[in-house]
């Protein structure tokens, strides 16, 4: 998802971005959220100690 297209130069450069548009697209976006399940990662980032 491109959410700015900028030049090559240097710099600050802005966009506004509707957060619900974002939220409703990352639902069903393959890579989004739709997908993302952090209870099965749990037992890769517990602690081992």
């Amino acid at each position: 998802m491109c959410i700015l297209e900028a030049p090559e130069t240097e710099g600050i450069y802005l966009a506004k971005i509707d957060m619900d548009h974002l939220r409703a697209y990352r639902c069903q976006e393959v890579m989004g959220n739709a997908f993302w399940h952090p209870e099965v990662y749990a037992p890769l980032v517990e602690d081992c100690h």
